[in-house]
């Protein structure tokens, strides 16, 4: 039932976006990450 999911709040006010391998697309210097709508945002990759 519960499940818990890890999810990024994107910048610009795009969504928010389950860290799972659809939505995952590319790691490295920064993420880049498709949004709801289908847009790719990159995600600064801070560690």
């Amino acid at each position: 039932m519960a499940i818990p999911q890890y999810v990024i709040d994107l910048p610009g006010g795009k969504g928010k976006v389950p860290l799972l391998p659809g939505h995952l697309l590319q790691t490295g210097e920064e993420l880049v990450l498709r949004s709801p709508d289908g847009a790719r945002v990159a995600y600064p990759n801070h560690r």
